[in-house]
Formats: structure tokens, sequence, C-alpha cells
């Protein structure tokens, strides 16, 4: 297991009510190109028909407490999120720009 791994499972874990937990660094083959290759097209049905996807994009960094906080106002009042200062931007920007968000299931992009 990763120290982020780790990390994510200790956040995730609630004392109060069982939660099953499909992780991909521990279900897939991580070094099986091949089998890698398979799950991955997969990807989108598995979360279509999950009845819940959380996803841990690492700990809090680069001010992503913020970023996250700015990207809720925005969804709460989107003609604010056209006045946001350079800070938030740089805070939005690094969280997008985390490596969950590069994988081909949740960007598109064939590799």
């Amino acid at each position: 297991m990763t120290s982020n791994l780790h990390v994510a499972l200790l956040h995730l874990r609630n004392r109060f009510f069982e939660r099953i937990l499909w992780v991909d660094a521990v279900c897939i083959n991580q070094d099986d190109d091949g089998e890698k290759g398979l799950q991955v097209q997969s990807m989108g049905e598995i979360y279509a028909s999950a009845n819940g996807v959380v996803v841990w994009l690492g700990e809090a960094a680069d001010d992503s407490d913020n970023a996250f906080e700015e990207l809720g106002e925005a969804a709460r009042a989107p003609q604010e999120f056209l006045n946001l200062g350079e800070p938030d931007e740089k805070a939005i920007i690094a969280v997008l720009k985390r490596p969950w968000f590069e994988r081909i299931w949740v960007s598109g992009k064939q590799h």
C-alpha cells in the first residue's frame, strides 16, 4: 500500500457505518499493462454504476481548501466566479493539475 493510499483510507474511514471501497491502485495489477488497459476501458461503467463516488486528490496543499471553497461558491453563484483574484485562480489551477485529472476516464484524453 502506498503512503498516499494509507492517508486516503484514514480520511475516508467511518467508524459508524460500513463502507465498501473500490481502489484502482489495489484492485488493478499496476504492474500488468494489459490488465490496466482492460480495466481502464471499464472505468466509465464502474463510475456510472456506483452508488456514490469519492475521489481522493491528496492531502490539502497549495491552498486547495480555498480552491474548493471558491469552486463551491462558483456553483452557488456562477457570476461571482468571474471575479476571482490571482491567489484563488492559482489555487484552483494547482488542484486541477493533480494527477487524478490526467486519467483517461476523467479527462477523456487518449494517451
